[in-house]
């Protein structure tokens, strides 16, 4: 896959071809893969595992349609002790390796026990990471976080400048970023532990801008290992429209929108890594909702309950397998059809 590899790390990030390249990115590998079975994949235990222990944020960012969730379920809220207990044995009885505390929406620094809880996931022998904001690292013990053995952390975050920050994020809670990641790296380097953090913006300006703010010149980046400084990764281009739900006037100054795939016709490698919500709810896809359609109360993506049902019973249920097959038939669900973040699996 040397071209398309090519086509979606060569180009440069503010380039209006940028986006056009991740789309012709994914065309070329769907079609590469298009004569390799998929259907053993159900016959194993999903590869990753995200649980969601809560769909609270404390950011409002203008890609997230995180400000519309109320539009797909009613309410907010944190994972209680016996059903994250339960997820946990359920998941590792079937043979899961890895957890990802990355929610749908929210962030998990939210979760006042998320640093007992991760502990718990790396005590059985489990991989764990998440995606975070950052901005609570500056009010949790991340002395304790890097001492769980968490393997990685991505930082989703605008370039280290308030102006930037407000505007993306729709905070005012830059100091505490820009004190808390740099605590959080300290604390890492202090213990020598392997724990990878690896920072990927969402700018409104270029590249260049955002490599030079001096927040990051001088109190971040010093802090990264050299592997961590050659994996920081920007996004101006390709923001996802939440099946419709963000715009690109929601965006501003050189962001824009993505382009979804047209070629679907193999299940996206995203069903084959289910998320389980704060209240019990599984879903077929670990990072996007929609609006449910008219006549119905979801968008297709929910396949069950853990009031219901085993986490096993359900990740071999038909529901899910039905999913899959709206691919391979052409009859996708209207969230899948619109979704730019498709991979084939």
């Amino acid at each position: 896959m040397g071209l398309t590899s090519f086509l979606v790390t060569h180009f440069p990030y503010d380039s209006p071809l940028r986006r056009h390249g991740k789309w012709l990115y994914e065309e070329l590998r769907t079609r590469a893969r298009a004569v390799l079975p998929w259907k053993q994949l159900e016959r194993v235990p999903p590869p990753s595992l995200h649980i969601e222990t809560t769909n609270i944020c404390n950011a409002n960012c203008i890609f997230c349609a995180y400000q519309y969730q109320k539009v797909w379920r009613a309410g907010k809220g944190v994972m209680d002790d016996e059903l994250f207990e339960r997820v946990l044995r359920e998941f590792k009885e079937m043979g899961g390796e890895e957890v990802s505390f990355t929610p749908i929406v929210g962030d998990p620094l939210v979760d006042p026990d998320i640093v007992h809880r991760i502990a718990r996931v790396c005590s059985e022998g489990l991989t764990v990471s998440f995606f975070t904001n950052g901005i609570l690292f500056n009010r949790i013990d991340v002395e304790a976080l890097v001492k769980t053995g968490i393997a990685k952390i991505f930082l989703s975050t605008s370039p280290f400048d308030e102006q930037s920050h407000r505007a993306v994020y729709r905070t005012n809670h830059y100091s505490d970023l820009l004190n808390g990641v740099a605590r959080l790296l300290r604390a890492r380097n202090d213990a020598a532990a392997p724990l990878r953090v690896y920072i990927e913006f969402r700018s409104p300006v270029s590249a260049e801008e955002t490599f030079n703010f001096p927040d990051f010149i001088d109190k971040i980046r010093p802090l990264l290992t050299s592997e961590e400084q050659h994996a920081v990764r920007i996004q101006t281009k390709g923001y996802d429209s939440w099946a419709g739900q963000i715009a690109s006037d929601d965006l501003v100054g050189i962001m824009e929108m993505a382009i979804p795939p047209r070629l679907k016709n193999r299940p996206c490698l995203r069903t084959f890594l289910p998320s389980v919500l704060y209240d019990g709810t599984v879903r077929a896809c670990s990072c996007i909702f929609a609006p449910p359609e008219a006549g119905t109360s979801d968008d297709g993506l929910t396949i069950g309950h853990l009031n219901d049902a085993t986490f096993q019973e359900i990740w071999q249920g038909e529901k899910l397998r039905a999913v899959r097959r709206t691919f391979t038939t052409g009859k996708l669900l209207p969230v899948c059809a619109q979704c730019t973040r498709y991979r084939s699996c």
